[in-house]
């Protein structure tokens, strides 16, 4: 049997998707912090973790191949596409309507498969499907992804085989490595050498609904990558510009001069250091989760950027994305 490889991306729901309890419940921890700066860059880390929380998140894009095959599929949520009449690929690029349509198509491939493949699938995807599925009320076609832990059929984690089910800890010989460092130790072509990276998720998210975009990050790689995917998808009107958080946009990064400030929502914000989050004032980190202006779906189940409530819900904004 075809064995099936897989990856998802994921985006974080925007705050006011929650009641007052929920929030409450989220941050809670930031209100032990009694230092202003630090309670803020805590509020902003977690908030930034919320993409990778299926309660918190939904799920944009899931990539598949077939293993033995080489062909494979791409679902992804689209208000438009314009499919590209040239000759047929092996990867065919399937726009959704909605997480809904983009699950039930997802699970409906997945039925036809014995076994899978996944890079911290056992961590991340797989459980994160299975979740929102729940939530969605799709019918999940496959329930055993999540058995016996050291089994590799019918699935095999490859971040649980490299690291020998995490044997050595966070620092020894077996020590978990990214996907992107592994593909290159082996000698096998990295996914992210063409610019494929999640990275500039948002950036794109929002050059689709916005009058413009400016999106900042300190790697330089990170921003040549973006720039990357925005040309190979025909989005324009975005600005990359590289530095920590607002400080390359200058005035353009002062309180009220965006309609939106987005982040990620996948790494913590950190100090050149890299040793703990970077202490930010007040003011500056809770405008990374401004709530008066959201990325929602709208009535067609579209991503669109609506306003505070005095604004119309078209109204085209800028954006100003950060890492």
């Amino acid at each position: 049997m075809a064995k099936l490889v897989f990856d998802i991306e994921t985006s974080a729901l925007p705050l006011n998707r929650f009641d007052e309890a929920q929030q409450e419940y989220l941050f809670r921890d930031t209100e032990k912090i009694v230092e202003e700066s630090a309670r803020a860059a805590r509020r902003a880390e977690i908030q930034q973790q919320c993409s990778l929380w299926p309660f918190t998140a939904q799920t944009l894009c899931i990539a598949m191949l077939n293993a033995e095959s080489s062909r494979g599929q791409v679902l992804f949520t689209a208000e438009d596409y314009e499919d590209d009449a040239g000759e047929a690929g092996p990867v065919d690029f399937v726009p959704c309507m909605d997480e809904v349509e983009l699950l039930t198509a997802f699970w409906d491939v997945a039925r036809h498969y014995e076994h899978i493949v996944t890079f911290n699938g056992r961590g991340f995807d797989v459980p994160f499907i299975y979740l929102r599925s729940a939530l969605l009320n799709v019918p999940i076609s496959r329930k055993d992804w999540l058995g016996y832990r050291f089994q590799t059929e019918p699935h095999c984690d490859l971040a649980e085989q490299f690291t020998f089910y995490g044997v050595s800890g966070r620092d020894g010989a077996a020590r978990r490595f990214n996907l992107d460092f592994y593909s290159k130790a082996f000698g096998i072509d990295s996914p992210k050498s063409h610019g494929v990276t999640g990275m500039d998720v948002n950036a794109l998210l929002a050059a689709g609904h916005s009058a413009r975009v400016t999106a900042t990050d300190c790697s330089p790689r990170c921003l040549e990558f973006a720039r990357f995917n925005a040309g190979l998808n025909g989005i324009t009107g975005i600005e990359f510009l590289e530095g920590d958080l607002f400080e390359p946009a200058g005035g353009r990064a002062e309180p009220g001069a965006a309609d939106l400030e987005l982040d990620r929502g996948d790494l913590p914000v950190r100090d050149p250091s890299g040793d703990r989050p970077a202490p930010r004032s007040g003011e500056e980190v809770p405008r990374l989760i401004r709530q008066s202006l959201t990325i929602e779906r709208s009535g067609k189940a579209s991503e669109k950027i609506v306003p505070a409530a005095e604004r119309p819900a078209a109204h085209r904004a800028e954006v100003h994305v950060v890492r």
